[in-house]
């Protein structure tokens, strides 16, 4: 009775909640900008609900069963989507769904692994505002590894001596992306600051992927600790990426 208590307070907070919106949001590409009527993620019939407090190494096969364990279905046209900070990490998961209230009701107080995870609806203006910050999650065995906390000085070969022994993608398997980040280093203070290079790394499955997050991240990479992540990224943000596909291959 609890749980169809809850579920029936939600659907109605998120139907008072979406009234007030609907009219003043769009729901086009053309009612955004003048386009050609594109229909924008996350509108018109799909909901977005944000999961978070999710544990770090969680990989996408993760949370789709953790929401198939509790009865929780993703809508078919819409892929998750993930916010990323500034270190590559994700802080958190968007879901599409077409029953929000339901969803809600499903994970309240479930946990993944040790963590409870946290869960909010989206309203439709928030969505929108979300589909145009986040990255989609690609399907199982296309995800990227990011290697980050590296000198500024390293290179493609320096990445792979650093795998060695994993499966990496042949010929733009290691791409570097050209914003640097600067971060503290020489103490618990940091005393300095200094570049660091991001990498994007695509092995050869999800396994490699999830073994490479697993036990690489945190290990001396030179005076640091490299710091590697399963990183999302679309096409646009590839386009971000500088590699050395040539050199690659040549050593190959």
């Amino acid at each position: 009775m609890e749980a169809i208590d809850l579920r029936r307070q939600l659907e109605e907070e998120l139907g008072d909640e979406e009234s007030q919106e609907e009219a003043d949001t769009p729901t086009t590409a053309e009612d955004v900008d003048g386009g050609e009527g594109v229909q924008l993620p996350g509108l018109r019939g799909t909901k977005w609900i944000e999961l978070s407090a999710l544990p770090k190494a969680v990989f996408p096969l993760d949370v789709r069963k953790f929401l198939s364990e509790n009865d929780v279905s993703l809508a078919a046209h819409e892929p998750m989507r993930v916010q990323l900070n500034e270190s590559l990490d994700v802080t958190s998961w968007y879901v599409p769904l077409m029953n929000q209230a339901d969803a809600l009701a499903k994970l309240q107080g479930k946990s993944l692994g040790l963590l409870r995870v946290q869960s909010r609806a989206l309203s439709a203006t928030q969505a929108q505002k979300m589909v145009a910050q986040t990255e989609v999650v690609l399907p199982d065995g296309s995800e990227y590894v990011s290697l980050t906390n590296v000198p500024d000085g390293t290179t493609w070969l320096d990445v792979k001596d650093f795998f060695r022994g994993y499966n990496i993608v042949c010929g733009s398997g290691i791409q570097e992306l050209r914003d640097k980040l600067r971060v503290g280093h020489g103490g618990p203070q940091g005393s300095g600051r200094s570049l660091t290079k991001k990498f994007l790394v695509r092995f050869t499955s999800s396994m490699e992927a999830f073994n490479a997050v697993q036990f690489k991240s945190h290990r001396p990479f030179f005076d640091r600790r490299a710091m590697v992540s399963l990183m999302f990224c679309t096409s646009e943000n590839l386009q971000k990426a500088e590699a050395e596909p040539a050199a690659e291959k040549d050593s190959d």
